[in-house]
């Protein structure tokens, strides 16, 4: 029998978590966004994606939020790992078989020797999906290879 991959046993945790209390000081104050507070604008704390967005969005933003609540654990997941001292080989198994449906999101070599550039392009990838990024990010590479820093190969 096959068994659910990571993508779906998340997708299931998400969807038998329970609602956010409604009026919590930690949430969002975007009516039910099922993010935490974090950044103050005079009115109460909201999350770093209903902050930056014009008011007249965010019921479309929440809604897209809440539709990719998954990613959401996905990224606190990998974040959690990565404090908690997991290892290389250990958090790319995770991502690589988190991803299976599309592996264009698996880390590369380069984001696995720097974990907060995959733990960046992931949350883009959020903010992407959820319309607050109009590209579709891709994997960071070390500065000496990106060609926007050096047109051309340097010399050794």
């Amino acid at each position: 029998m096959r068994q659910p991959t990571v993508y779906e046993r998340t997708r299931a945790a998400v969807r038998q978590q329970p609602a956010p209390e409604e009026g919590s000081s930690l949430n969002c104050k975007a009516y039910g966004c099922p993010c935490r507070g974090v950044i103050d604008l005079g009115g109460g704390f909201h999350c770093s994606w209903h902050a930056y967005a014009s008011p007249d969005k965010w019921p479309q933003l929440t809604t897209n939020l809440r539709e990719h609540e998954w990613l959401l654990s996905f990224v606190g997941e990998m974040q959690d790992h990565h404090q908690r001292g997991k290892t290389t080989k250990e958090l790319g198994a995770l991502a690589a078989t988190f991803w299976e449906v599309d592996p264009s999101m698996a880390p590369t070599p380069d984001e696995q020797k720097h974990w907060n550039w995959y733990l960046w392009r992931v949350r883009e990838e959020l903010a992407y999906r959820v319309g607050q990024r109009k590209d579709k990010p891709t994997p960071r590479v070390p500065q000496v290879q990106d060609p926007k820093v050096w047109p051309q190969k340097v010399p050794a």
